[in-house]
C-alpha cells in the first residue's frame, strides 16, 4: 500500500517552533510579537501559495505533494521555506477554502501547485500518484485526476 512507506521517508523535515512574547514594560507595555528562533544559513523560498516552485529541492515540493495525499486531498502546506530542511511560515490550503487566512486559496491553490509540480525521487520514493491539475476549479470535486 502507498501509506507503507510514509513513515520512512528518505529526508526528515521539521518546522520551527514560534512563540508570543508580550512586552511587560516600557513605551509599547502589552505589545504581543510573534517570534521564531534564528535560523543560520541561506534562508529559500521552495514554493508560495500561488503554485510557484521556484526551487530545484526535492524535499520541499514532495512534502506538499505529500500533505495532500495525507489529508485526503482535503489540506495541502504549501509557501515552504527556511533552511535546507527546516521550514517556517507555511500557509494551508483547504478544499473549502475556509480557515488558514486569506492565503488558503482553497482548490484553486492547490490546482496551481500540482499544475507546476513535477513529481521527483522523493514523490516516487513516497509513492504518492501523480496529478494532472483540473483546467477550472469544479467546487467540491478533487482538484485533480490521477495519471494512471
Amino acid at each position: 500500500s502507498t501509506q507503507s512507506t510514509w513513515g520512512q521517508p528518505p529526508k526528515q523535515i521539521r518546522f520551527l517552533q514560534p512563540f508570543l512574547v508580550v512586552q511587560k514594560t516600557g513605551p509599547n507595555r502589552g505589545r504581543t510579537l510573534f517570534v521564531e528562533p534564528f535560523m543560520p544559513g541561506t534562508y529559500e523560498k521552495y514554493n508560495n501559495n500561488f503554485g510557484s516552485c521556484p526551487s530545484d529541492r526535492n524535499t520541499p515540493q514532495a512534502f506538499s505533494h505529500f500533505s495532500f495525499e495525507f489529508t485526503e486531498g482535503k489540506m495541502m502546506v504549501v509557501d515552504i521555506q527556511g533552511v535546507g530542511d527546516c521550514y517556517t511560515d507555511p500557509q494551508i490550503h483547504t478544499l473549502s477554502g475556509k480557515g488558514f487566512g486569506r492565503g488558503n486559496l482553497g482548490s484553486e491553490g492547490m490546482n496551481r501547485f500540482f499544475h507546476s509540480h513535477l513529481c521527483n525521487p522523493i514523490c516516487q520514493h513516497l509513492q504518492l500518484p501523480m496529478y494532472k491539475p483540473l483546467l477550472k476549479d469544479t467546487g467540491t470535486m478533487t482538484i485533480g485526476q490521477p495519471v494512471l
